[in-house]
């Protein structure tokens, strides 16, 4: 279903007994399930190593099977009830069975030149409930991706005007001495980013925020809007004095 035997070699040879393959690593200690661990053993009493092109899992103890397993090339009665049967070769290819005891052996059971898996097809699948790995490393990831949001990290000791003349103005806010200001940055060359460092940055920037505002009021006045405070305090003082003037007047008529 994924091409997990794909090239794998028949790493051990015992003429007259088994041919074992399985797996990837081709020294015979790797090798792992469907189930990504080892899975328990079936035994059924009908099922018997009583011939040749019968196929059973390999294993190292009671239920560690894995991805190894072996055809048998004779009759193995001490197989059974040991190692899961659930397979036998068929039709022609019996022959290349019965070919593998003429098979020349070196050390450690292992064959001279062994015989290699080229490919797997799966004719019938009774699990329908197995799902290759692949496909399930590919589902995982799109999984991660979905989780996956997009985090922007807060910093409240810089304060920055975008210089963007089609946008609409940005709120911005500016932290400082344990108090926020917040107001609205338009497009301005006069308006650039402050940050604050220290007594010294902290009192730079109080000076260049209040230049800020005061800047503000001037182009608000030359617009049409509110005046500032400096100019109504001189009205209020001339509107004075002309009233002191009239009260004097008032009193010498009388």
């Amino acid at each position: 279903m994924e091409g997990y035997y794909d090239n794998v070699i028949f790493h051990r040879l015992v003429p007259g007994f088994i041919l074992q393959g399985g797996d990837p690593t081709g020294t015979g200690e790797g090798g792992e399930s469907i189930f990504g661990q080892p899975f328990k053993d079936e035994f059924h009493s009908r099922l018997r190593y009583t011939r040749r092109g019968l196929v059973g899992m390999a294993n190292t103890g009671p239920h560690t099977n894995g991805s190894q397993f072996f055809i048998t090339l004779g009759n193995t009665p001490e197989l059974t009830d040991q190692n899961t049967l659930f397979g036998k070769v068929v039709g022609d290819t019996i022959y290349n069975v019965i070919k593998a005891n003429d098979f020349m052996v070196g050390n450690d059971d292992r064959p001279t030149h062994p015989p290699v898996i080229t490919s797997v097809e799966i004719l019938h699948n009774p699990f329908d409930d197995i799902i290759p790995r692949s496909k399930k490393a590919a589902q995982a990831d799109e999984k991660t991706k979905k989780k996956k949001k997009r985090t922007i990290p807060k910093d409240n000791k810089l304060l920055s005007f975008a210089d963007d003349s089609d946008g609409p103005p940005v709120p911005v806010g500016i932290q400082s001495y344990g108090r926020t200001v917040t107001g609205v940055a338009r497009d301005d060359s006069n308006w650039s980013t402050i940050s604050a460092s220290g007594e010294a940055g902290k009192r730079s920037l109080k000076d260049k925020v209040r230049k800020i505002i005061a800047g503000e009021n001037e182009r608000g006045t030359e617009g049409g809007g509110s005046e500032p405070e400096e100019s109504r305090k001189r009205k209020r003082e001339a509107e004075d004095e002309r009233d002191g003037r009239e009260e004097k007047v008032r009193r010498t008529e009388n």
